[in-house]
Order: C-alpha cells, then structure tokens, then sequence
C-alpha cells in the first residue's frame, strides 16, 4: 500500500510538472508558419507591440499575441555586443580584437536603451522581404512618438548602413544620415578603430 501511494504521488508530480510547463511558457516561436505572421503583420500596420527584450543594438524580441518573436532592423548594422562568428569577421575586417568590437557594440545597445527598453510599446512598418535567413521579422521600429529607431541610431553614429535588397524603401535616407554622423563624428565615428 505504501508504494501504491508513493507511486501515485510521483505520478502526480509529473503530470502537474508536464501541465505547468506545457502551459503558459510560449515564449518561443509558435508552430506557425511566416506567412501567418506575415499576414498578421500587414493586417494592422498601426498595430502596436510590447518589447520583450534587446538582444543587441538592431535585434529586439517583441510579443505577438502571447508569442516572443525576434525582430531585426531593415538597412542598419549596430557592431555585435558578444561574442559570434560576425564579431570575428567584423574585427578582422576592420583590423581590431574581438573584444574591441564587442565593447562598441555594448556601447550601441546602451545608447539604444536610452531610448527604448524592455516594456516599452513600439509600431513596426515592413517592407518587401518580412523574414531573414534566421526566420527574424525584419522591419523599420518605430517609436510612440513617430520617431524611427533606425534612423536614430544612423544620425547618432550608433550603427551603419547594411542595405540588403530588396529591402531598400528607406536606403538614400540612411545614406545620408551615416554621412552627417561621420562627418560630425557621432557615436561610434568618434573612436578611431571604428
């Protein structure tokens, strides 16, 4: 009898562990295809999502409904703030350690948490291409305000310009803003090695 009820007590203890984290946990990417975000997505361009996390200067997750999805900055590339195989290519690229262009890129994210936070509500405008490789929701971020965080970073020298096509709709734009932060060496344009 008395493993009778240990054995119905551990039996209930899994089945309440297999509840609990079966529900209420989805903060991974639901089993549904890009299309049904994207058609999620077009369907209310003035939507307005919460901010889960910053992963990075140009790499946020956001929550739609219920569900934490990554979403990536169309046209600008802020330096890596860990360590990845970009960090390395960025640093050989540009003749610097590794942990060089890890510093600016915690830099970049500071900068961007000046701005924005976990929390903090934001509007997302798409443009051709919705997905990278990496099934990230690539968009243009922007702020209650109407102020584009992509655009922000660039004018203040906190990322540069990455275009991609055929995601280009805002391209001159960003060329120009990168061309004033250089010239007035903002942000990241004042360090030498960058």
């Amino acid at each position: 009898m008395r493993y009778l009820k240990l054995g119905i007590n551990t039996l209930l203890l899994i089945l309440f562990n297999v509840i609990v984290f079966s529900c209420g946990l989805n903060k991974d990417k639901p089993n549904i295809s890009e299309f049904d975000v994207s058609s999620y997505l077009e369907k209310d361009r003035k939507k307005i999502y919460q901010v889960s996390e910053i992963i990075d200067g140009d790499t946020y997750k956001i929550i739609i409904d219920k569900f934490e999805f990554k979403v990536r900055l169309i046209g600008v590339d802020t330096p890596e703030a860990s360590r990845s195989f970009k960090t390395k290519s960025d640093a050989k690229r540009k003749g610097v350690k590794s942990n060089q262009i890890i510093e600016i890129g915690k830099i970049a994210t500071l900068f961007l948490k000046n701005y924005i936070s976990e929390g903090d509500s934001i509007r997302l405008e798409l443009d051709i291409q919705k997905f990278d490789r990496y099934g990230r929701i690539l968009a243009y971020v922007y702020l209650m305000n109407g102020e584009m965080i992509n655009e922000i970073l660039l004018k203040e020298g906190y990322a540069q310009v990455m275009t991609i096509p055929p995601n280009i709709k805002y391209q001159d734009k960003f060329m120009l803003l990168q061309q004033y932060a250089i010239e007035n060496s903002k942000g990241l344009w004042s360090l030498n090695h960058y």
